[in-house]
């Protein structure tokens, strides 16, 4: 069964009905441009406020705010991973050596090149985010318009693999039959609107990949 993560949190509230429903990691985004941006003042808070068993994840990327590489040290280093899409966070925004096994390193996949892309790469790392963007994911109710049997083939570069893009409580489950993630990672899919989130979207969220249920025919309608 694979873990749960939430990303996106922007909030002291939604961080705790997430946590209240058991997911096993929480996502925050340091890009100021984004709308579920949470500032390093507002990250220490819910901090304290989560159990520890929650696992926090910094994402960070090339738009990371001068707040996190200026003022948030402190914040940074109660991240227990660091999730990124471009290497040059590290000397701008880290600016340090970081563990191995607490890092994430994001890829978009949507087409072959991508995998290809994938394949290429040689950082350091300890698993890969995959974020499947393929058009028309509304209505697809199979795995190969979802892309998700592209996604499954990451596996074969031996990482730890977080599946990301489109997930929902509707679909959840079969992504998981298809692509056998180490976790299943999701965004918007449990949001009211942007940057807030939805609980009762969060919980069924969690059962549906908790317990198997397949709830692929509510896709669409």
């Amino acid at each position: 069964m694979p873990l749960i993560k939430i990303c996106g949190i922007s909030n002291l509230k939604d961080a705790i009905a997430s946590a209240e429903n058991g997911v096993d990691a929480l996502g925050f985004v340091c890009d100021p441009y984004s709308p579920r941006y949470i500032s390093p003042e507002t990250f220490l808070q819910v901090h304290r406020s989560i159990p520890k068993r929650v696992k926090r994840v910094g994402v960070f990327n090339q738009n990371s705010s001068p707040e996190w590489s200026q003022h948030g040290r402190a914040a940074i280093a109660c991240f227990d991973r660091l999730q990124y899409g471009d290497d040059s966070v590290w000397p701008r925004i880290i600016g340090e050596s970081w563990d191995i096994r607490r890092k994430i390193r994001s890829f978009p996949l949507g087409r072959t090149a991508d995998l290809l892309a994938i394949a290429g790469y040689n950082g350091l790392v300890h698993a890969y985010l995959v974020n499947v963007h393929v058009q028309s994911r509304a209505h697809a109710r199979d795995a190969d318009e979802f892309g998700w049997q592209l996604a499954r083939q990451v596996h074969q570069f031996g990482k730890r693999l977080y599946l990301a893009g489109g997930l929902s409580p509707a679909n959840v489950t079969n992504a998981i039959s298809h692509v056998m993630p180490y976790a299943v990672d999701v965004n918007v899919g449990v949001e009211a609107y942007p940057g807030y989130k939805d609980a009762s979207k969060i919980r069924d969220f969690v059962q549906a990949v908790r317990s198997g249920v397949d709830k692929t025919r509510s896709l669409g309608e």
